[in-house]
């Protein structure tokens, strides 16, 4: 909404008026309601983020279908991943709104081969916090992808976005997560029992954190 017709709506309305001053103090930064997220990312010269389309299908499918006994320990959804067709009904039922809503899933190509995959989800406008998930083929572990993709992620939506917290949860038994969030200074902040499922079981889950203001003290 333009000044104008902020200035024209508030003097014709005066409890309007009071709302809007109480909503958004004179001085204060407004973030955007709706936080739209760029197509693509580079993470440095090896890695680049692109979101995921339809274009993708095949290359989804082929790499679950090549690491699906080493994903299914801690993805539930692998198991629907049969077919391209499945992989083009997954992409289907990504909704790209913006950084609080829907799901936003980026592929992760390394030396421009699709390796794996990042996404932000769980995402609370009202706390604005974003929860971020990952996955990488059983060949490319130990390289550090993972770990400087998500470092990209968390970046960008703190500094470019203007989130105040990032979350990344993950089984008690999955370390090699856990490495990741620990690689990031992410604090442990407790864990949910029996708050995820994995192949019809229930699992319990690590939540990790980190505010606006710790990453900015670590990342200056």
């Amino acid at each position: 909404m333009k000044n104008s017709e902020v200035k024209k709506s508030t003097s014709s309305n005066p409890d309007h008026a009071s709302t809007l001053k109480k909503l958004f103090p004179i001085g204060k930064t407004l973030r955007p309601l709706f936080q739209t997220l760029a197509p693509e990312l580079e993470v440095d010269e090896d890695i680049v983020l692109k979101s995921i389309n339809m274009d993708d299908a095949r290359r989804i499918f082929d790499l679950v279908d090549a690491n699906r006994k080493h994903l299914e320990a801690w993805l539930s959804w692998i198991q629907k991943l049969q077919s391209v067709k499945d992989s083009k009904s997954f992409i289907r039922a990504i909704r790209y709104k913006d950084v609080f809503a829907g799901r936003w899933v980026y592929g992760i190509y390394y030396q421009d081969q699709l390796v794996g995959m990042i996404d932000f989800n769980d995402g609370d406008r009202d706390l604005n916090q974003v929860a971020i998930g990952y996955w990488l083929s059983h060949d490319f572990q130990g390289k550090g992808i993972v770990t400087r993709a998500a470092r990209k992620c968390i970046d960008y939506l703190f500094k470019e976005k203007q989130v105040h917290r990032v979350l990344i949860k993950c089984a008690t038994d999955n370390y090699r997560s856990q490495a990741v969030a620990n690689r990031l200074n992410f604090n442990w902040e407790g864990i949910d029992r029996d708050a995820g499922t994995v192949n019809g079981k229930s699992v319990d889950m690590i939540n990790y954190g980190i505010l606006y203001r710790e990453w900015l003290a670590m990342n200056s």
